[in-house]
This record gives structure tokens, C-alpha cells and sequence, in this order.
């Protein structure tokens, strides 16, 4: 039987990225064999209707009666009565764009797996029914406490942080969690509670990791991950645009494309786009929606645009100017030429990206007094950024794959080839290797999963792992420990590694 995996991510109704960055991570993994889902987490209808009223308390104002318990039954029964009511109504108030719609579609075909929306107080006082919960990625740690106090906190948003009851044996997982900008003020209880929460950590950004690490006193080990598009291969997404049954509707002839989120800087880039439409003579068109981001001589078509729209307009564009995190990665991901610009002062999503893919020169600062036009002709080379992709993403990779593992980690690769040299326990910084006899005497590298950051370096210096003929270190998820086949076989007899060879003649 698959284990049941549920996701809870950004619930935004018309952010190309969090609806993006939720299905890949979901994709993921089902690739990986488990029964995936993305949690359709809504607030709670508390505030709309004061369920509070509707509680299971008898303390009524007018004292505790057999009339006081009618009326709270009969309001049980209207709950659900008025829900529709105000919904209907909030429908016909606010008409559903075409963009909203393009989201709801795509969300309930490739996210929710028809699943039913799910409220925070529900959550909060029943918990999730799944064998393990990941939570992550884009900005779900953005809005805490600023008292850093959790009474403080919005159900909403608690949820997020981990604040609900967990089931027996559940497992809850960090993946690639966002703060979006470093926070500046240290709330140190706060962060330590949220580690405590989860039974692994990984924030998508390097500066959150030191900050809570440094700044808040956190001592536990938290890995840094990549965003979940990034996950899968620039091959999964042409594929998924190629077998759609309908096709999005695109342009017929080359063009260049804006994506650009709500900014204070707006002026490079448009003053970019300018200079970009005289040099490549292309018609201008914007992902935005109007009253967002204009330009002159742009088509606005962010209005009737949906995540699948968002990808295909990207694939087919002739250059990019963005200054979205998302954007970036789709425009790798589909080899188109982009210049981006960063969203503000102290917002690092972007500059963690740039790092990682060795595109720094293609993120320009969010207030350049000038364009680069030496860009707009200058070639990225994508094989590089996508053998960068691949090395960045193995450890990635090799965390969700443990956190899927239902198994502890034991030793490194398996306990019948390891000699016990601890040439992995001397090259491990965050000291998760210990030195263990095992069952019949010989000494083992046992890893103290705690405390591990999934770095890889013991893989790479394991000579086991590394003795076979073209072994890549950067290629292999067997970075790790994992568990004994069988406890019955005795290792073989381990003097010395140099008789490592030997040895296994002998047993053999």
C-alpha cells in the first residue's frame, strides 16, 4: 500500500509560482512512488459565520434550557445553509475572472486529486490524515508573529508553522520553507518552537538558515534546499505542455514577454523593456494583469492567463524581462534568454537562485540606474546551468528521498562493505558520524540522523562508494546511511582498508 503523502503550500488564488511550485513538489513526489496530494486548505468559516455560537459549549446567554439547546441545533443546521448563501453571493459580488478560473482548473486537476477543502480550525483541532505532511515551499514562513508570541498568531498561518495535533506516528516535514525576505527582528522562542514541530527541516534560503541559526540561538541542523520546480527536469515540463489535450492559446509569431510583481522599483525595468523592444523590433506582451504593471504598447493578457498559460508563453517567448523569482526558473528551464531584476532590497530569493545556477550577471539589482544591453545578444550557456541544476538539486533530492524512507539511517551505503576507516566521521562538520561496534564486534560509521545536514561529503569520501569505476559523487544519491539487509550475515573481517580487497576475497 503507497503511503499517503499530503502537501500543504501557499494558497495564493493567481500566483503563477506558488500554484507552480505546489504541483512540482506533488509530481515529485508521485514519481517517487507515494500517493500524493495538495492540501485545498481554506480559513476557517469562524470568522464569516461566528461558529463560535455554533460550539458544542452549553453555556448560553440565557442560561442552560432545553429552548438554548434547540436553538444551537438548529443553528448546527443553518451553518451550512448560510455558508452556501454567502458564497452565492460573494460570487455573484465578485464575478470570477477568467484568471481565476484558470487557476481553480488547474488546482483541482493537478494539485487537489479532487480532494475537498479543508478549513485551519479544522486542522488545528483535529489535525491532518496522512502518513506524513510537507509543508513547503513558496513564502509558507512569511508572516509570523511579529511579538514572536504564538496567541498572537492567525490560525490561517499557524497551520503552516506546524501549531496543530499530530496523528501517531506521523511524520511532518519542512521542505524548502520561504520566509521571503530575512526576517530583522530575533524571536527566539518562536523559532525554536517551530523546529521542534517538525521532524526535519530545510529552508529555501541560506540567509533564513543563518539567521535563525546566528541570530535566534537555534542550534538544530536546518538543510538548504532548492524550490520544488527545480526538482524536475527541464524535459518533465516540455513534456507536460506537449501532451496537453487542449492547447493554450499563444501568439503565432515571436514576441517579447514581462512578468513583473508588484514592485516600489518599476522604473529599470521599464526603461529595460524599452531599450529590449528597440533592439529586437518584437510586439511587447505583459503576464500581468491590468493595473499591475503597465507599459506602453504592451498587450495585457494576465487577466486571462493561468499557470498552463504561464508556461507556454514562456516556452515560446523570444526574450524575458522578469523580476520573478518563478520567472527565472521557468525561463532556465525552457532555455530562453531573460534579464531579471530583484523584486527589492532584502527580498534573497532571487539572489540564492542566481548563485545556484551561476546567473548572477542575469540578476541585475532592483535599482539600476541603467539597463544591461550587453545582455540582451549575450548567450547562456544552458547546458552549464542545467549540470548546475542536477549537482544542486542531488542533496535535494537525497533529503526527500530519506524523509519518504520509513527506515532510520544506520551506516554508510551497506554495513557489510563498510570497513570502518571513519574517513567519513573525519570530514562530517556537523559531527552526525559516530563510531559504533556493531552486533559481532567490528567497528561501524553510525550516523546520528539528528543531526545530519545532508551535505554529502561523506559520500564523497566514503572509498567504498567511491572505488568503482566511473563513480560520480554528484550523480548518486547514496550519500547516506542506510539500513543493514540482513542482520544475520557477519561483515566481512576488516583489519586494515587496505586489505579491504583481500577481505572480501576471503569472505567471499
Amino acid at each position: 500500500m503507497k503511503a499517503k503523502i499530503l502537501t500543504l503550500a501557499y494558497p495564493s488564488n493567481d500566483n503563477y509560482g506558488a500554484a507552480l511550485q505546489a504541483w512540482a513538489l506533488k509530481s515529485f513526489l508521485e514519481q517517487n512512488g507515494v500517493d500524493a496530494a495538495v492540501i485545498w486548505l481554506c480559513r476557517g468559516f469562524a470568522s464569516d459565520f461566528q461558529i463560535k455560537r455554533l460550539s458544542a459549549s452549553r453555556k448560553y446567554p440565557h442560561g442552560q434550557s432545553l429552548s438554548s439547546d434547540l436553538r444551537r441545533t438548529f443553528r448546527l443546521i443553518r451553518a451550512p445553509v448560510e455558508i452556501v448563501k454567502t458564497r452565492i453571493k460573494d460570487d455573484k459580488k465578485n464575478k470570477k475572472s477568467e484568471r481565476i478560473r484558470a487557476f481553480e482548473s488547474f488546482l483541482r486537476r493537478y494539485c487537489y486529486a479532487g480532494g475537498r477543502p479543508l478549513a485551519d480550525t479544522t486542522i488545528l483541532k483535529r489535525g491532518i490524515n496522512a502518513d506524513a505532511v510537507f509543508v513547503g515551499s513558496d513564502w509558507v514562513w512569511r508572516w509570523w508573529p511579529l511579538s514572536g508570541q504564538i496567541k498572537d498568531f492567525e490560525n490561517f498561518w499557524k497551520v503552516f508553522f506546524g501549531f496543530f495535533p499530530k496523528r501517531e506516528k506521523q511524520k511532518l516535514y519542512a521542505y524548502a520553507a520561504s520566509t521571503g525576505i530575512v526576517p530583522s527582528k530575533a524571536l527566539p522562542e518562536f523559532w525554536s518552537a517551530v523546529y521542534g514541530n517538525f521532524n526535519k527541516v530545510s529552508l529555501r534560503e541560506q540567509e533564513s538558515i543563518d539567521y535563525i541559526r546566528d541570530v535566534c540561538g537555534v542550534k538544530r541542523p536546518a538543510f538548504h534546499a532548492v524550490d520544488p520546480t527545480l526538482l524536475l527536469p527541464p524535459q518533465f515540463y516540455r513534456d507536460f505542455l506537449a501532451n496537453l489535450k487542449e492547447k493554450p492559446k499563444l501568439c503565432s509569431q515571436s514576441y517579447l514577454l514581462a512578468y513583473v510583481l508588484s514592485s516600489e522599483y518599476e522604473e529599470p525595468i521599464k526603461r529595460c523593456i524599452k531599450q529590449a523592444q528597440q533592439h529586437f523590433h518584437l510586439p511587447l506582451i505583459c503576464l500581468n494583469q491590468k493595473g499591475e504593471f503597465s507599459c506602453d504598447d504592451a498587450l495585457i493578457i494576465g487577466e486571462h492567463c493561468g499557470p498552463l498559460e504561464f508556461l507556454a508563453y514562456i516556452q515560446n517567448a523570444g526574450y524575458v524581462i522578469t523580476n520573478s523569482f518563478h520567472g527565472m526558473v521557468f525561463c532556465t528551464m525552457f532555455q530562453k534568454r531573460f534579464t531579471a531584476f530583484a523584486r527589492s532590497e532584502n527580498d534573497v530569493r532571487q539572489l540564492n537562485l542566481a548563485r545556484g545556477l551561476g546567473l548572477e550577471e542575469r540578476l541585475l539589482p532592483y535599482d539600476a540606474p541603467t539597463a544591461a544591453e550587453e545582455l540582451f545578444d549575450k548567450p547562456i550557456d544552458f547546458a552549464q546551468v542545467e549540470e548546475r541544476r542536477r549537482r544542486w538539486t542531488a542533496a535535494s533530492n537525497a533529503f526527500l528521498q530519506q524523509c519518504l524512507s520509513e527506515e532510520r539511517l544506520t551506516t554508510i551505503e551497506k554495513v557489510h562493505n563498510c570497513t570502518g576507516c571513519l574517513g567519513c566521521q573525519g570530514v562530517c562538520r556537523s559531527g552526525a558520524i559516530k563510531a559504533v561496534p556493531d552486533k559481532f564486534g567490528f567497528i561501524k560509521a553510525l550516523v546520528d540522523e539528528p543531526l545530519c545536514n545532508y551535505c554529502g561529503r561523506c559520500g564523497k569520501s566514503c572509498p567504498q562508494l567511491n572505488r568503482s569505476a566511473g563513480y560520480n559523487a554528484l550523480e548518486t544519491q547514496r550519500y547516506f546511511a542506510v539500513l543493514l539487509n540482513s542482520e544475520t550475515t557477519p561483515p566481512p573481517p576488516q583489519w586494515l582498508s587496505v586489505f579491504n580487497y583481500g577481505s572480501d576475497y576471503l569472505y567471499n
